[in-house]
């Protein structure tokens, strides 16, 4: 059996955001068959006394067209914002890898509609209802997690 390295995608890290896009870009098509995405999507990773990682994901059309590393008391429009502890990040990524997609309660939906671990908010309601209709593009690019692992080097789960 492969082992596969998950500590190789270090969630509280920009690059691993934008490398999720590069991931997009190259499995266009897939994100073709789920329609067009129009949504600015603020990700924040808790670090404790570090302070959080922000980033700001721009999907528009069949992409990630920009991912912006934000300042942690910048001020910034987004439609929503996904907020949620290292731990759980990381717990999403380590699914991930090991089924070659989120599964159950640690898919981006479950953990959002459980709101305890992972939390959606936004000014606007509707801003946040954005998220509910673009979900799946949102899943899958994290789902992407795979494909990062072998770029780093280290092999990714059959099927991914």
């Amino acid at each position: 059996m492969t082992t596969y390295h998950a500590t190789v995608i270090p969630m509280d890290s920009v690059e691993v955001f934008r490398g999720l896009a590069a991931q997009m870009e190259e499995h266009r098509g897939e994100f073709e068959a789920l329609g067009l995405c129009d949504l600015d999507l603020e990700v924040k990773v808790g670090r404790g006394s570090a302070g959080p990682l922000r980033v700001l994901l721009r999907f528009r059309d069949y992409g990630c067209e920009d991912v912006v590393a934000l300042e942690p008391e910048e001020q910034v429009h987004a439609d929503c914002r996904l907020e949620g502890e290292l731990a759980v990040w990381e717990e999403i990524r380590d699914d991930i890898v090991a089924n070659g997609r989120s599964t159950g309660r640690l898919t981006i939906s479950s953990l959002v509609l459980l709101g305890e671990r992972l939390r959606l908010g936004g000014v606007d309601p509707m801003g946040v209802d954005r998220f509910f209709r673009y979900a799946e593009t949102v899943q899958r690019f994290f789902d992407g997690m795979p494909g990062l692992i072998a770029s780093a080097g280290a092999p990714a789960p059959a099927g991914a």
